[in-house]
């Protein structure tokens, strides 16, 4: 009943990652393979492992954690820069 708690959770940065995660899933950028336990990318010029899902985390969590890290804040502003590309 509080309009503010409303206006919080809908302007949550995590939020708007975890919703840009499942896009680049969507366009086929980034995909799991060995069961939902790796994450690779799937462009043209990179097909690497991207990172391993801890165990009972879930998947599209994990990879919004890794965007938000050191070694994932590339990835995540390269990948963003192509969504907003398509758009």
């Amino acid at each position: 009943n509080n309009p503010e708690d409303l206006i919080d959770i809908v302007n949550d940065p995590l939020l708007d990652l975890q919703h840009e995660v499942h896009q680049f899933f969507e366009n086929g950028w980034i995909t799991f393979k060995n069961n939902k336990r790796d994450v690779y990318y799937s462009l043209p010029s990179n097909k690497k492992k991207m990172m391993s899902v801890p165990f009972e985390e879930d998947a599209y969590d994990a990879v919004a954690s890794y965007m938000q890290s050191n070694d994932g804040l590339e990835a995540y502003k390269y990948l963003k820069k192509r969504l907003k590309k398509d758009k």
